[in-house]
């Protein structure tokens, strides 16, 4: 057994490790800046997003720029836990948040949604209106266009992309012209101007996988 700060490491098996608390960890406060989400803020500090939510009371995914968030230790304060410390595989989806799956599901909730230029409602989306209005369901205020979202929350590689990832690509022009939701195995949803909101393969070879662009988590 070795000691590690205030706590002793006892290796159990590989990839796994017991933490046993000898002394008490605290929170520290964070003071929300531009930009923020608490996936990154969670990812920063080495905790989850639910921990955050938990700490601070919060029932949905909303922050504020200048709100103070308490986030809790990543180190557990008492007791003792098992913890996985190998990384999923690179290219392998883990197990979507609680939140990841509403927005999943609300998508859904919209297939056949007619496309309209410039739409923001059930009775017609465009591409960014209709991300916007789903990740607002859930507490997540977007950008109103696809090329703002597009600068919203952190990078994720293609290999790594989860349920609930916006997703990018260029339809027209130059840049960031159309956007999606990530719902696993593939496959995004989105509001095409040709089909309204629909399910697509991201790697299809004769139109999407030609223009895809990139990717950004902000749950």
């Amino acid at each position: 057994m070795k000691k590690w700060g205030k706590y002793c490491l006892t290796t159990v098996l590989a990839g796994s490790f017991i933490l046993a608390a000898a002394g008490t960890a605290t929170a520290q406060p964070y003071e929300v800046k531009k930009g923020d989400t608490l996936w990154a803020i969670s990812r920063r500090y080495g905790v989850t997003v639910e921990q955050i939510q938990a700490a601070n009371n919060l029932h949905s995914s909303l922050i504020l720029v200048g709100q103070v968030l308490e986030i809790p230790a990543s180190i557990p304060s008492s007791g003792t836990e098992v913890r996985n410390v190998l990384p999923a595989s690179r290219g392998e989806e883990t197990t979507p948040t609680t939140t990841a799956k509403r927005v999943a599901a609300i998508a859904r909730q919209y297939l056949g949604v007619p496309y309209r230029w410039a739409g923001t409602s059930p009775s017609g989306f465009d591409c960014s209106g209709f991300t916007q209005y789903v990740f607002r369901q859930v507490g997540i205020e977007l950008p109103r266009t696809a090329s703002d979202q597009a600068a919203s929350g952190s990078h994720v590689a293609k290999e790594d992309l989860q349920v609930g990832d916006l997703v990018f690509f260029n339809t027209y022009g130059t840049g960031i012209s159309h956007v999606g939701i990530y719902i696993g195995n593939g496959k995004f949803i989105s509001a095409s101007s040709s089909r309204g909101v629909a399910i697509d393969n991201i790697d299809d070879p004769y139109y999407w996988g030609r223009r895809y662009r990139g990717a950004r988590r902000v749950i």
